[in-house]
């Protein structure tokens, strides 16, 4: 049967989402990514083996010796040759390293983002029969969405939160009972600040502020400090990232305010260990120790596991306490702290993981060794393949701003390079 295949079929995204795929393509070895294809449990299943070299070359115009020179590395591939490969294997294009014409590599082509202004939204605040089964239900979607943020292309879950936000609109359109409507507004405050963290990551910055803004009056509206809370201090990444450290503390001291009223205690923590990283940041170290000593002691306090939006832990926190060394130029203390949570970190946190050997990689720009933290910015350029979001390529190009002191160091030369290239694609 799979002899007779006259073109690869087109598989969806799941095809591809693999640890093995994943692993290919990071490698940008296009021989890595046709042996993985071949291999494919999914090829195992349909056929009872793997699909043969023969078949796959004739799919790719090649023979069955030059597929295995591909496969075993010992041949190389100029741009156009590439992007034929591509396109009839239908690889997807945001987990490639080379740009398809007329596509992007950080936003799918098929993404199409439901129409939704965030004055819609206001206005449906202003106004307002919804049965608590129906509010239940979505609550347990939005929460799913926020669990599934950390590993996610942000242009793909950003398609499913819009979507959300129109039904909750529509919600709020209906009459409903003063319950119902609050939790109602709960639900897009979640939706609107999701949203928001998606058009940052997407370097969409001011819709970022405005749906923040919208998820806030949600909150107030709702009259949920706790929501309110998670709102302020996730919207801080925004001047965090534009290196606006003031405004940044500024909004998680208000942040901290509200969760004190009644907010969880792993709520708590993330918020203080935020305050902690903004306040060094911004030269206040006795501020950034003091909210540092807060997290700790609130994180010790958590009995209940991660749900929804109330995701820190201890994991997360040392990674974050590293970063406050970090900006204090402490690095004896920064290093073993990224270190050990980035060992600890999920795999899937493609981002997180990503964040923290950016940390190393500063701390060894302070400690004056620029090809280390070269090669940790090239492992962060690696893992977050496919996922290179905003906060990330920010932080990179400001990495690589501070080792122009070095720039005859040859490996520097090559990572300007390739950040160079990686923008050119934005």
């Amino acid at each position: 049967m799979r002899d007779e295949l006259e073109k690869p079929p087109r598989y969806g995204k799941e095809f591809f989402d693999t640890d093995d795929f994943r692993a290919a393509f990071a490698s940008r070895q296009i021989g890595r990514v046709l042996k993985v294809y071949r291999h494919h449990p999914r090829h195992l299943r349909i056929f009872g083996k793997s699909l043969n070299q023969e078949l796959l070359g004739r799919w790719l115009g090649i023979t069955q010796a030059q597929v295995s020179k591909l496969e075993n590395g010992r041949s190389g591939q100029n741009l156009e040759t590439l992007i034929f490969y591509a396109n009839t294997l239908h690889l997807p294009q945001h987990l490639l390293w080379f740009d398809i014409p007329e596509q992007s590599r950080l936003i799918s082509p098929s993404y199409i983002e439901p129409e939704i202004e965030s004055w819609e939204l206001v206005a449906a605040l202003t106004r307002s029969n919804v049965t608590t089964e129906t509010i239940a239900h979505v609550e347990r979607i939005v929460f799913e969405y926020a669990a599934q943020y950390p590993s996610t292309p942000p242009h793909s879950l950003l398609v499913s939160i819009s979507r959300q936000i129109k039904a909750v609109k529509e919600m709020l359109d209906r009459p409903q009972r003063l319950l119902a409507w609050r939790q109602s507004l709960g639900l897009l405050g979640v939706l609107s600040g999701l949203s928001g963290s998606l058009r940052f990551d997407l370097g969409r910055e001011s819709q970022a502020a405005e749906f923040f803004d919208v998820g806030h009056l949600a909150s107030r509206e709702a009259d949920d400090p706790d929501l309110s809370s998670w709102l302020l201090a996730a919207r801080s990444i925004l001047p965090f990232f534009s290196r606006n450290y003031a405004e940044a503390v500024e909004l998680l001291v208000a942040a901290e305010k509200d969760a004190a009223i009644r907010s969880t205690a792993r709520r708590r923590a993330w918020i203080a260990a935020l305050l902690a990283r903004a306040a060094a940041a911004n030269g206040d170290r006795d501020r950034s120790l003091a909210a540092l000593d807060r997290a700790t002691g609130h994180i010790s306090e958590v009995v209940d596991p991660p749900t929804g939006t109330d995701f820190f832990d201890a994991t997360r926190l040392e990674g974050i306490a590293g970063s406050v060394y970090m900006f204090l130029a402490d690095t004896e203390r920064a290093i073993p702290q990224l270190s050990h949570s980035l060992d600890r970190r999920s795999i899937g946190d493609a981002k997180g993981r990503a964040l923290l050997r950016l940390d190393l990689a500063e701390c060894h720009v302070i400690a004056r060794e620029p090809e280390e933290a070269v090669r940790l910015i090239n492992a962060a350029l690696d893992v977050a393949h496919g996922t290179l979001v905003n906060p990330i390529m920010a932080r990179i190009r400001l990495l690589r701003a501070d080792l122009n002191v070095w720039e005859n160091v040859q490996e520097v030369r090559e990572l300007k390079a390739r950040v160079a290239e990686l923008s050119s694609r934005e």
